[in-house]
């Protein structure tokens, strides 16, 4: 893969404050122009200047990765297919605010906002990902309208009248940005003209600035940038792939974003569950206290598989084909691929009530099991696709199986790229 040495990028400054009920037209906090020495306006208050643009690639062509049994059970139209009914159920116009992901009638979650950019990236669909952008950036200046200083990232939940940013909610969720960034990096590849790359670094020291502690154990990512589930871990939010990529893109950071990824396993370790190795939706944050804490995997744990089988492909990471031989292969014995078909939209981590109704299943928690199988052999990765390939539409009655059929499949086929990282 073709890689460049991208330039250091300004610091944003910021406090864990956050409001709603800014003008959504002024993007001063979220566009790709805005004055990093400003204060309040994502800078860090001193006198500097924006880094020079990096080289753009800009060739229209995103390549795979390297690693992994791609299955032979699932095609590029699959994947495609997938890509337009997520596109056409759940992409809405939002006029000059840009397009929304309707996660619901009335409210649109970040994370389908950076899910859908993904997704539209690497499909080479610009003006959706464009419209997406907007939204983003527009949403960040209504969460950060009361900040002293702002952080520079969407509010997690937007509500009542999304279009109009009627009710934001002023905590971010770091899963979200971090697709974010990771699609913003893969837009500049993709596209060029340097404003891609800037946003992406500046949600990307955010993120450093704000969603990150050292903790006895390592570097872990919060789920917040607002100190909400103190002392709790979401793995599946956690995305060790997009870490290394990070420190591709900028360099200067390297240290901080390669020990990050690395120790993104030490705590999945801690928290998965000795037998099955599944991870439950929320568990401590190593040795921290975490009241929330929960064995149950629900639609957010289910896709720490995503995350792991991502940097597997990426990288080659052996920590996540290890965590993904171990899950895999408690399913390959415990259930096998002919109940597969039963299992249920949530259980827990020792694998109880893993199974339901028949032929319940969706994409969300079979697609996961399946994309988990192409870091471990050709038979499982093709197997485990081929039962999730058949899933019945009517399975997938909401937006995020929808999406998370759409992700897993782009991953699946080898459309997801790390961009020219």
């Amino acid at each position: 893969m073709t890689r460049y040495m991208a330039p250091a990028a300004t610091l944003l400054a910021g406090c864990i404050i956050a409001c709603r009920g800014a003008d959504p037209g002024d993007t001063s906090s979220g566009d790709t122009t805005s004055d990093p020495g400003t204060p309040g306006a994502g800078g860090s208050g001193d006198d500097v200047q924006p880094p020079p643009p990096p080289v753009s690639y800009g060739g229209g062509t995103l390549v795979g990765g390297d690693h992994g049994y791609f299955p032979k059970t699932v095609s590029k139209s699959d994947a495609e297919s997938a890509y337009e009914t997520f596109r056409s159920d759940y992409v809405e116009s939002c006029g000059e605010n840009g397009l929304r992901v309707v996660t619901r009638a009335d409210e649109t979650m970040s994370e389908g906002i950076g899910h859908g950019a993904l997704l539209a990236v690497g499909w080479d669909d610009k003006d959706t990902f464009d419209g997406l952008l907007t939204y983003y950036q527009k949403a960040v200046a209504v969460t950060d309208a009361a900040k002293s200083t702002k952080h520079g990232l969407m509010g997690w939940l937007v509500w009542a009248d999304p279009c109009s940013f009627q009710q934001v909610y002023t905590g971010a969720s770091s899963a979200a940005d971090l697709n974010m960034a990771m699609a913003l990096l893969q837009a500049e590849c993709r596209w060029g003209g340097s404003d891609y790359y800037h946003a992406a670094i500046r949600i990307i020291d955010s993120v450093r600035k704000f969603m990150t502690a050292e903790m006895p154990e390592g570097t872990a990512l919060l789920p917040s940038d607002m100190g909400e589930h103190e002392g709790c871990m979401n793995a599946s939010y956690s995305a060790p792939g997009f870490y290394r990529v990070f420190a591709e893109a900028q360099p200067e950071q390297a240290p901080f974003w390669n020990k990050m990824a690395d120790d993104h396993y030490v705590f999945l370790e801690l928290a998965a569950d000795d037998s099955t190795g599944f991870v439950g939706d929320w568990a401590p944050i190593g040795s921290s206290v975490c009241d929330g804490s929960t064995t149950y995997v629900g639609y957010d744990a289910i896709r720490t598989h995503w995350r792991a089988s991502t940097d597997y492909v990426w990288f080659g990471t052996p920590a996540a084909k290890s965590w993904l031989e171990k899950v895999t292969g408690w399913v390959d014995v415990e259930v096998g691929s002919e109940k597969l078909v039963d299992m249920q939209d949530g259980f827990f981590s020792d694998g109880s009530e893993l199974l339901g109704d028949p032929n319940e299943a969706n994409s969300a928690f079979l697609g996961a099991v399946a994309v988990g199988a192409i870091p471990v052999s050709q038979k499982a990765s093709d197997v485990y696709h081929e039962i999730f390939r058949e899933v019945p539409p009517a399975n997938d009655d909401d937006y995020y199986s929808v999406t998370a059929r759409a992700l897993y499949l782009m991953l699946s086929v080898n459309k997801f790229s790390p961009g020219c990282y």
